[in-house]
Order: C-alpha cells, then structure tokens, then sequence
C-alpha cells in the first residue's frame, strides 16, 4: 500500500459510523492509582464486588488488575512471607508486587 493509498483509506475509516449498540460500555470504570497497596485493592474488590479495575498513573492507563490476578498475588504474597524472609520484587503471572522494607506495604 502506498502512502497515499494508506492515506485515503485512513480517512474513509475515521469517517466511518461505529455501532455501540452492542457493547457493554461501563459509564463509571473503578481505577486504583499505579501505588495501591495489595491489601487495599483486595478491600476494595470485596467491597464492591469487583471482577476487574483499571490502574492508572496521573490519569492514563497503565494497566487492568484483574480479581484472578489480585488472589494469584495474596497467595504467592502469603507463600513469600512463609518460605523466605525477603523483601525484594516477587513476579506473578503479570502482577508485580513490591515489599517496602520500611512500612512493610505490599502494592498491586
């Protein structure tokens, strides 16, 4: 494709009607900041009854959590605190947690 080709076939897109009829758009998404503690997020998902939520960094998406990924967390945190005492970065299936030596906060 050209780069004019491409071009023109952009603007035809852009000028394209979408039907949102079909799609569940949630009018008010929960969003936790980037820093949340795990604890935390893990109140706010049984609270509310969350299956998802959006993690945002001063107002743009850095990321969804999902309730899957906020039990996979709890769990690796609880086997962490019972097999070794350490403190730095544990990696599960995508959801990072960081210990903080100091207030011994764990986020999501």
């Amino acid at each position: 494709m050209t780069p004019a080709e491409q071009q023109l076939w952009e603007k035809q897109e852009l000028k394209r009607k979408i039907d949102f009829g079909n799609c569940q758009i949630d009018p008010a998404p929960f969003q936790l900041v980037e820093r949340t503690s795990l604890q935390k997020v893990h109140s706010l998902f049984s609270l509310l009854g969350l299956n998802h939520a959006y993690v945002t960094n001063t107002g743009r998406l850095v990321g969804v959590v999902a309730l899957k990924e906020v039990r996979t967390a709890i769990q690796g945190h609880l086997h962490t605190r019972v097999d070794q005492d350490s403190t730095d970065f544990d990696h599960m299936d995508g959801v990072s947690i960081q210990t903080d030596d100091t207030t011994d906060d764990n986020t999501v």
